[in-house]
């Protein structure tokens, strides 16, 4: 008895984790739709001189915008089609392509922005972002977590081009302005802890989650019950099938680097949007 109480206990407060981290991606879905909203009223819908790159990277916070908010309210992880919720908007493929088409939208932000201020090379985050969401939609579909390695791989790449090429400007131009130093010195300043984070967080539970796999795959070779299947029947499966559950076991591993890229990132986009680098 004493032994089912505590089991119970330790279960309510583990739900309780779960309830709490998604009332938060709850309140910053609305905070960030505010954020936007002003934005898009303040900045972009009043007449001004923009130049068509400015508009450019104006326009294009909107899928980002949209997919860090959709992704707050209907949370998933995509390996596994682990979902907080059995809607059938709660689909993991559906939350990828939205991811994909956001991500390169926000990289080019990113590369256009940053490009004003410094070279074509930070056009570079392109391509290195183009080919991280083909590896991160594949990887969905397939359930490879190798893909999602490659593709922590390719945005620490992408932070290391946006800190390297803000970092050289710096160091070598004597004839910034204020605002070019400032942007260039954010860039330095978010990219850094960023580069870190994926090195030291996010490859490292991706290249676990890969090695398990790995095992996993090799037992089934041995047993003689691998078997490949039609990308069609994968992808089908990736967008209808959902397995819910409140298990802060399952979520743990995703609090972290979700909450921070659904603020963070949609945070510098918006902000991007209301200041296009001139």
């Amino acid at each position: 008895m004493v032994g089912s109480a505590a089991d119970a206990r330790s279960g309510l407060a583990e739900k309780w984790k779960v309830d709490f981290w998604r009332g938060s991606l709850g309140t910053l879905a609305v905070l960030n739709t505010c954020l936007f909203s002003y934005a898009l009223l303040t900045y972009v819908l009043v007449e001004g001189e923009y130049t068509q790159i400015q508009r450019l990277i104006q326009f294009s916070a909107f899928p980002y915008v949209w997919q860090t908010t959709w992704r707050c309210i209907f949370i998933s992880e995509y390996v596994d089609r682990h979902t907080i919720g059995d809607h059938p908007l709660n689909s993991v493929l559906l939350a990828r392509i939205f991811a994909a088409v956001g991500e390169f939208t926000f990289g080019i932000q990113l590369a256009f922005a940053l490009r004003t201020y410094t070279s074509d090379v930070a056009l570079a985050i392109l391509p290195l972002d183009f080919i991280g969401q083909v590896f991160a939609t594949s990887g969905t579909i397939t359930r490879s977590n190798l893909c999602f390695l490659c593709e922590g791989i390719l945005w620490t790449l992408i932070f290391a081009v946006l800190c390297g090429v803000a970092a050289v400007t710096l160091l070598r131009s004597t004839s910034l302005t204020s605002e070019a130093t400032t942007f260039l010195r954010l860039v330095v300043a978010f990219t850094v802890p960023g580069m870190v984070y994926m090195v030291g967080g996010y490859i490292p539970l991706c290249f676990a989650a890969w090695s398990k796999e790995s095992e996993a795959q090799e037992k089934c070779k041995e047993d003689g019950l691998k078997k490949r299947r039609p990308i069609g029947e994968l992808a089908w499966e990736a967008l209808v099938m959902r397995v819910p559950t409140m298990d802060w076991a399952v979520w743990q591993g995703e609090v972290v680097w979700q909450t921070l890229y659904f603020a963070i990132g949609t945070w510098s986009s918006v902000w991007l949007m209301a200041y296009p680098p001139s």
